[in-house]
Formats: C-alpha cells, structure tokens, sequence
C-alpha cells in the first residue's frame, strides 16, 4: 500500500473548484484524491439501497457489510433512570440560569428541530452515542419514530437478545399507542454463529403482528425452516420485498413454504443462490398470484429454460419489470418466452453461452428496454449484433430508452458493434465491454468522443486498446465519468493515467494490477500512488454503490 508522506506543506485548492468537494480532504498538508482520507476516515455503516445486484453477485446487505462477530463493549456512560418521554433533566438549566441569569440550551429547540438533527445521524451511532448525550436526547431516541430501519445481529448472549426484544416490543408499543406516521419498515437481519440459532429464541424477540414492515432481508441466514418461514408469514403480512440471496434451508420444503402461498402483496423477492430451492418451488412460485415486479434467480443453474417459460404464464407476467437470471441451460427457445414481459425495462443474463443471434432477433420486442445485461454471449455473431442495434434509435423508440449496457466476454463485439452502438445509444451512463478482445483503439474512441454521458466504463482485458484516446478526458469528452476499470489492459500506459488523474481528479481509476490510482498534492508537489487495501476497497464500494449502473461494472476485489 502506497502511503505520501508528510512533508509541512499546505495545500492548494485552486484546481479543484469543479470536483465533488465531498471526496476532497484540504487539510494543513496535502489534498488526496480520488477519496479523501476523511472519507475513508469515516466507518462504513450498513444501508438499505435499492437492490440492483451484479451478474452472478448478490445484493443483500449481509454480503455487502460485515457481520458483528462479538458483542460490542458497554459504554461507561450512565444511562438515565427513567425512560420516561415526558421526563427532562433540570439540572444543567439550574445552574447555568444562577450563572448566567438567562441560557438558551439544547433543549429549549423546538421537538422538531432535534428530530431533523437526528435524521442525519446513523441509527447505529443513535442507539450507542447520540442517546448518552442527554435525558432527552435519550428519551426521543427511543421512543421509536427513528426506527424506520433496523438490522438486528442474532447473537448467543442472553443480555444482548433481552435488550433487543425489549426495544422491539417497546417500539412497537409505542408506535401503536400514539398512532405514530413513523413505523418500523425494514428489517435485516443476520446470524453470526455457524451453529443453527434456535428458532423459539428468534421469533420470541418480535411482537406477533409487525404490520408496517415492509422489506425484510435475511440474506446468507444458514438455518431457514419450515416453523420460522411460517412465522415471518404471519408476523409480516403486508411485506413487499424480500431478499432470501444465500440461503440455507434446514428442510427441503422451508422455500415452498412461502413462495406457494403468503405474501400476497409482495412486489421483489431474490431468492439466488438458495439451497435447497429446487425447480418444484419456482413453479409453484410462478403459479401464485402477485403483483410482482421485480424478481432474480440469479444462481440457480438448474431452472435452465424454465426460468423464463413458467414466466411466460405467470400471473405476473405484465407487472414484471425488472428480471435476473442465470441463464446457464437458457436457450433460444427459453429466451423467446421472455418477450410475453412486454414491461421489462431490466433483463440481466449472467451465462448466455447457449443463446444465438435467434434470440438477439427477439430483443427488439422488449422497447421498455433501458437495462439490459447479456454477459459471455459466445455464440453471438458480429452480424446479430449490428441488425439488432441498427434499429436502435429514438426515433423507431426500439433501445431508445438504454442507459446501461453490459455485453462483456462477448467476443463478436468489435469496433464495427461499437460504432452502431455508439450512433444508436448515445445516452448510454453504463458500458461495460470486459474481455471483449475484437475491439481496437477505433472502437475505443468512438466511446469516448460519442457517449458523453457515461458515468461507467469497464473495458477490463481489452489488450488492443490504447490510452491515447484519453487525452482530451474530461476537456473535451467524457466530462461525467465517474469510474474507469482498465484491469489487465497491457496497452495503457502509467504517464498518461497520472495525467488523466490530475486532469479529472474525482475520476476512480481501477489500473492493471486492479489497484486504485491515487493521486497527492501538497503545495507545489505533487505525488502519484495506487492502492488496494480494503479500507480503501470498501470506501470505493460504498461511493459508488447507490448509483444506478454501477450493477453493470466487474466485480474487482
């Protein structure tokens, strides 16, 4: 890991008035960039963000943040006697009014101020910290109109389970009773221990009826069965999303459970790489009547061409907009079923080996398209690929509408493709063309002078491919990008990436190696680094992450 070293000097910041001042850190001796050491600084808290997963890749936030594997130590600080909300604490008043005859305190803000203060703060840091503060801070923290999102850590400790049932059912109850606008809406939860949690002890912590939640996450929990899925079916009966990624069901019949009845307003569900969910439970899935629209069964190899033919007669079929599949055993028949989810603006194929320029043919039935994945698409020809974005153009409104495209391990991309592709799609924010070796720099640079709206560009392994097309980034071209991967890119060389750093400063460059570039300037020096340790990792993960197209990029360290 390279690291600049401290050398007395101040900063400029007269080069940077153009850059997300939020990445910058200007401190007494030197300016980082792309991510400021403030930002990395910073602990990276769990959230709950729209689920966009990569190719092959899960979404939940189990495998997007880390897990607690301890108990966390008990803070020093006294918490107040009476939880009471109608309670304050006097005492600091007193004194300071003998002192001073008149103070204007935290306390003397209006309800609602402190209330908007609290929003930005992290439910976690509101829980351990922001409570400790004061009586009242404590007492409106948990009265439980902050609570929309919570993420609960199954542990063995008895306290720590106590507490957590006490806060659930306290928060309930209060929510309840006061009629409260705020409620408990998401719920996460994961489990720690590679033994089977005791399911009594798990459904004993939640109230018997949580109305409100609406999205649960239980991504990677090891130990699903029968009794618990019954359980959260009753416990929330008006859920609309349900993330199930990695999975491990205890019994064969856990999934059946509730992908054949329950649930009924459900409208997202990912149940990808889940064992053992077998081709039975997805049809009897596709045989229930919901208003689905999202769905990814991403990972599970084995539906083949079901995956898409028991959509084809789903009740769902015309409310489904946004589909991730394995595509593994998906062939042109299989594919030309998809085209009855006339509302698909999403389709994500992970594995399309087995599909042909028969099935290219039959994209062009799908115009709500703006999403579109079709990753290791080895039998589609250069020729399927020109007719199929030749009519791409907002005036015939087929393609009209992509924004974000990921045809990587192709190999009949060439420049040809890119040229109609460019020309058809100019609105393109998203590209990723990793692997695809036909593509020289004619190709290249007909991206970078025509897609001036691209935020992401992945051209991973692409040997051909020079850095000279960069010289007039972001001057001329490419002013938004935002994240350029040029992992096992032979051609590009260090000089020219150094100077495409200073020139676009908040432009998040994965080099050969798959290290970050990095750049340094104190004062007058100004020094050049990579890294790719996973603080730095991490940072870059939770930058980018909530932004729409980020899904379509490889997935580096």
């Amino acid at each position: 890991m390279w690291k600049k070293p401290i050398d007395g000097k101040s900063g400029s910041d007269k080069d940077i008035d153009d850059v997300d001042c939020s990445l910058i850190n200007n401190n007494f001796y030197s300016i980082y960039y792309p991510i400021s050491e403030d930002f990395l600084s910073q602990k990276r808290r769990w959230k709950f963000l729209e689920w966009f997963p990569r190719c092959y890749h899960p979404c939940t936030i189990n495998s997007l943040y880390s897990r607690l594997l301890s108990i966390p130590p008990i803070s020093n600080s006294l918490l107040p006697e009476d939880d009471s909300p109608s309670l304050k604490s006097n005492t600091s008043r007193d004194s300071l009014d003998n002192a001073t005859g008149c103070a204007i305190l935290l306390e003397d803000l209006p309800e609602h101020v402190h209330i908007e203060i609290l929003k930005y703060v992290h439910p976690n840091e509101r829980f351990k910290s922001i409570s400790l503060v004061s009586r009242y801070w404590y007492n409106l923290v948990n009265r439980g109109i902050f609570w929309h999102e919570i993420r609960i850590h199954l542990l063995t400790s008895q306290y720590s389970m106590d507490s957590l049932r006490t806060f659930l059912y306290k928060a309930s109850l209060y929510l309840s009773k006061f009629k409260a606008r705020t409620h408990i809406k998401k719920i996460c939860i994961t489990a720690t221990s590679t033994k089977p949690f005791d399911d009594r002890i798990l459904m004993d912590l939640f109230p018997p009826v949580m109305q409100h939640v609406t999205v649960l996450d239980i991504g990677f929990y090891a130990f699903l069965s029968v009794i618990l899925v019954e359980f959260f079916l009753k416990c929330f009966p008006n859920l609309e999303e349900l993330n199930v990624e990695g999975t491990k069901a205890v019994e064969n019949v856990a999934y059946s459970a509730f992908l054949r009845k329950g649930f009924p307003k459900l409208k997202k569900i990912f149940i990808s790489y889940c064992a053992p969910f077998s081709l039975e439970d997805y049809r009897q899935f596709c045989g229930v009547k919901r208003p689905i629209e999202v769905l990814s069964v991403d990972g599970n190899a084995f539906l083949g061409n079901c995956a898409a033919t028991y959509l084809a007669t789903s009740s769902f079929v015309s409310t489904l907009t946004r589909l991730y599949l394995d595509g593994e055993g998906l062939d042109d028949f299989g594919f030309r079923t998809l085209t009855a989810c006339k509302n698909l603006n999403l389709l994500s194929i992970s594995f399309c080996e087995n599909l042909t320029d028969v099935s290219l043919s039959c994209l062009k039935d799908l115009t709500n398209l703006e999403h579109l994945h079709l990753r290791k698409g080895r039998e589609f020809t250069s020729e399927g690929l020109l007719e199929l974005f030749k009519h791409s153009n907002e005036n015939t409104g087929f393609f009209g509408r992509l924004r974000f495209l990921n045809l990587g391990e192709c190999p009949a991309v060439d420049d040809d493709v890119i040229d109609k592709i460019t020309e058809s799609c100019p609105k393109l924010q998203s590209l990723n063309l990793a692997w695809d070796w036909a593509i020289t720099d004619a190709g290249f640079t007909a991206i970078v002078e025509r897609l001036n709206e691209l935020r992401f560009l992945d051209v991973m392994g692409m040997n051909s491919i020079t850095s000279s097309s960069l010289l007039y980034v972001p001057d001329l071209y490419l002013s938004k990008l935002r994240f350029l991967c040029i992992v096992q890119c032979p051609q590009f060389d260090e000089v020219s990436l150094e100077m495409l750093q200073l020139r676009k400063k908040d432009l998040i460059i994965a080099n050969y190696h798959c290290y970050y570039n990095t750049v340094t300037i104190s004062g007058n020096d100004v020094s050049f680094g990579e890294r790719c340790d996973s603080r730095y990792t991490y940072a870059i993960t939770d930058l980018l992450q909530p932004h729409q197209g980020f899904c379509c990029m490889s997935t580096l360290r």
